[in-house]
């Protein structure tokens, strides 16, 4: 008992009782391994302390000191008042080793759960940190023609200075070090020697500001507690997805360590809505939060009013909410509802009513929104100029008078659907929009594109999968856009090489072009397109990237071409032969919703080519 700390006790006891059990029962995640009748937990550590859960208020410290004693000798039992839970503390690991082996086990007919202290949390701890190299270790790190007499004695010392110089390193070299580690590898050095702690908090200032969480997957709970401790209070950024081992426990290690957080993403969180509210009330400075896919339901939200700084929420995929209880967040000035299929309609007005200064907005994928919301949408949401949807059932085209619109994306799930919308952004925002994006198959008509290229101020502009009008003619239209930066025209199969270096003349500042499955584009694209990136070098900086998965263009001539390469090592040109499944996830959703059409009793399936 005297080898652990109060502190790290009530921390213990402080945490979710059956964090995460399900995964502390299966195999694939089991956190000890037993050795010659003794367990270790995951950092290699004698097992002596036993946490006990599910205990009932009717069970004493005697009683259950008595029922473990059949294992062997209790040095003591640390239990929390009416918690539920205690700490088991044996004299041997091999009588901790027989206690575990039962996991489910019960006293006075009630069930009890049988796990390992955490690692920091076992006597044995300070003993497995500060190891001294045994008399094998030292004597290979010996010079091996040292001579045979003395030889335990002289290697022995030369070892040992080398030790010593590993320690007497400068601050630069040992932050190479650190860069050259994952993290749970840097938490190893760190505890061998107090000098190092002190330069990896030093590191940690610059370097682990912003978190990738994936990096935690590959961690134990013991490293990943000491991480947060030491680098927890530099993060402003964290982003990625937990591990679903001790995701409870992990996360209270973040409330408490972290206390600075701005930016916080997190996809597939699935917290208890308890553990949420504990969670997300700690962060004071949060101005984006992001859970994606993160099984939320609006109670979860509700927990959100906490943050009273919060810029940007993203709530993509969380199929249970309804909108509910985001009006009183009212600083939200960006929302992302993407596939939040139940969101209601009279929510999403309360929401463009409350925040005044909403300025991104998306809500594809949500299809059950009736006309009220779409009647009052250009004097509710005047500060709006990102706006993203799927085509509603009723009249939307006022979505063009949104008095700041500059960036409007429209996912039409049907193919053939009528369009208005570019007739109006013609009319009312040819000096404004800025990105135009219309995700929908065999709509787009000749006069669309008329209307299309009088936006003059278009830098971004995708109409992919509409291959019938996207051809030479429509190109040739598109030639207006003077300011155009990127362009999407996927599956546009009958467009020439002839016909897109016209484009490439005509579009100076013209930096990212897709055109995946335009099966007529060649090498001679790429040859004569790198003169004409030459001409306009004066107008910009950047090169050229053109992704052509499934054209004419293969990988092996280009590899073979000497004017490509030396193009694109002056920063000319880049070709992307590989797929790119960016628009893979809007293409699936546009896709015809039956397989075919009957006509007078004959089945005719659908193929992409069919009109």
């Amino acid at each position: 008992m005297s080898c652990m700390e109060n502190r790290a006790l009530r921390e213990y006891f402080n945490s979710d009782p059956d964090d995460d059990w399900r995964y502390w029962t299966s195999p694939e995640y089991a956190t000890y391994f037993i050795s010659n009748q003794i367990a270790y937990t995951e950092d290699y550590v004698r097992i002596r302390n036993l946490f006990i859960s599910g205990l009932s208020n009717k069970i004493s410290s005697m009683e259950l000191g008595k029922h473990f004693q059949q294992f062997g000798e209790v040095e003591d039992i640390l239990m929390k008042p009416c918690g539920g839970r205690a700490l088991v503390f044996f004299t041997k690991a091999e009588e901790a080793c027989r206690a575990l082996q039962k996991m489910y086990q019960f006293i006075e007919q009630i069930e009890i759960k049988v796990k390992p202290a955490y690692s920091w949390l076992q006597p044995d701890t300070d003993e497995a940190c500060k190891r001294e190299p045994d008399n094998a270790t030292l004597k290979s790190l010996s010079n091996e023609n040292s001579p045979p007499d003395d030889s335990n004695i002289l290697p022995i010392a030369l070892a040992n200075e080398q030790i010593n110089s590993i320690f007497s390193i400068n601050v630069y070299c040992m932050v190479a070090i650190f860069r050259q580690l994952k993290p749970g590898a840097q938490m190893r050095l760190v505890r061998t020697n107090k000098r190092f702690l002190e330069v990896f908090k030093t590191y940690s200032c610059f370097e682990h500001k912003r978190f990738n969480l994936n990096q935690l997957n590959e961690m134990t709970l013991w490293e990943i507690r000491d991480l947060l401790q030491y680098a927890g209070k530099y993060m402003v950024e964290m982003r990625g997805s937990l591990p679903f081992k001790n995701r409870t426990t992990i996360m209270n290690f973040i409330r408490k360590c972290c206390p600075k957080l701005k930016k916080l993403q997190i996809t597939n969180c699935g917290l208890k809505l308890t553990s949420f509210k504990n969670f997300i009330k700690s962060f004071s400075h949060l101005r984006t939060l992001d859970f994606t896919d993160g099984c939320l339901e609006d109670k979860h939200i509700q927990a959100c009013q906490n943050v009273k700084n919060l810029d940007t929420l993203v709530l993509d995929g969380n199929v249970l909410i309804t909108g509910a209880y985001i009006k009183d967040i009212v600083t939200i000035r960006v929302l992302k509802l993407y596939g939040c299929i139940r969101v209601e309609t009279q929510n999403l007005i309360e929401i463009s009513m409350a925040l005044e200064n909403l300025r991104t907005l998306d809500i594809r994928r949500i299809h059950g929104l009736d006309l009220s919301f779409y009647s009052v949408i250009d004097y509710q949401c005047q500060q709006l100029v990102d706006f993203k949807m799927t085509r509603s059932a009723y009249q939307y085209d006022r979505v063009a008078l949104l008095p700041r619109l500059e960036h409007l994306e429209i996912i039409y799930p049907l193919p053939g659907e009528e369009i208005f919308v570019p007739l109006k952004l013609a009319i009312h925002k040819a000096q404004q929009l800025k990105t135009l994006k219309i995700y929908c198959k065999r709509s787009l008509t000749p006069e669309h594109i008329d209307s299309i290229s009088q936006l003059k101020q278009l830098r971004s502009l995708s109409i992919a999968f509409n291959f019938r009008v996207i051809n030479d003619a429509a190109l040739k239209k598109l030639c207006r856009l003077t300011q155009l930066e990127e362009l999407i025209i996927v599956r546009s199969y009958d467009i020439t090489n002839d016909a897109l270096l016209k484009l490439l003349k005509s579009c100076p500042k013209l930096s990212v072009l897709n055109i995946q499955f335009c099966e007529k584009i060649s090498m001679e694209f790429v040859l004569r397109s790198i003169e004409i990136l030459k001409a306009r070098r004066v107008h910009s900086k950047q090169p050229l990237v053109v992704y052509t998965c499934y054209t004419a263009i293969k990988e092996s001539d280009l590899n073979e071409c000497a004017k490509y390469k030396e193009a694109e090592r002056s920063g000319l040109l880049k070709i992307d032969t590989s797929y790119s499944d960016e628009l893979e996830d809007v293409y699936s959703s546009i896709r015809y919703p039956f397989d075919g059409v009957r006509i007078n009793g004959k089945f005719f399936p659908y193929t992409d080519n069919d009109e």
